[in-house]
């Protein structure tokens, strides 16, 4: 009784715990099994907004233009139909995207020869598919190989609004290269344990 009162919170297994707001979000939470690809889109050493892109690429809810295509009449036969702004054939979609598509398919081709775990798919799903199962381990092959696919997704969906909104466009070189200088910014900041497949990583990289 001489004690002020204060806020508690009870959790899902009856404990009180001093109430925070993450505390009652984590017992009111609706929970589901983690996804497969999971840590290949969240992790420690991703960069935020591309981590998003990536997530709603795996969500299949990048804004293209099929997706699109049902709200606009413009798209659909009412007007100047909208088409890919790499090629300029058909209306651009994610498996087009990424990586059917000849421009970005070179793009992705230029930075799979620079990853240090091999990857030879040319479809996001396959690719996503073939990296998840080894996504959560933490050598530098993989968190390098992660780093360079959400850098190539993210750019590769920030040239196509760019040349679709203001009509610039990069060469498939100078993309690539925004994409390596981007990757190799993170990866100096990073901390390495010495190893043959850090070495080679350094010596592709260009950080030794």
């Amino acid at each position: 009784m001489d004690q002020p009162d204060v806020v508690c919170w009870r959790d899902n297994d009856g404990n009180l715990h001093d109430f925070s707001v993450r505390m009652a979000w984590e017992t009111i939470r609706s929970r589901a099994e983690k996804v497969a690809w999971f840590s290949l889109v969240w992790h420690s050493m991703g960069i935020p907004r591309r981590s998003f892109i990536v997530w709603l690429l795996v969500k299949n809810k990048l804004k293209t233009q099929d997706h699109l295509q049902v709200w606009d009449t413009n798209m659909n036969g009412g007007g100047n139909s909208a088409v890919c702004p790499f090629c300029k054939l058909v209306p651009d979609s994610q498996s087009h995207l990424f990586f059917e598509c000849k421009f970005p398919n070179h793009v992705w081709s230029k930075t799979k020869d620079v990853m240090p775990l091999p990857v030879y798919e040319d479809n996001w799903e396959k690719v996503a598919a073939e990296l998840a199962p080894v996504s959560h381990r933490k050598v530098a092959r993989i968190v390098v190989t992660k780093l360079a696919f959400s850098a190539t997704v993210y750019f590769i969906w920030q040239e196509r609004n760019a040349r679709l909104f203001t009509g610039k466009a990069r060469s498939e070189e100078d993309l690539f290269q925004v994409i390596f200088s981007t990757v190799l910014l993170k990866l100096m900041s990073l901390r390495w344990k010495d190893s043959t497949y850090v070495h080679r990583i350094k010596h592709t990289w260009k950080l030794s």
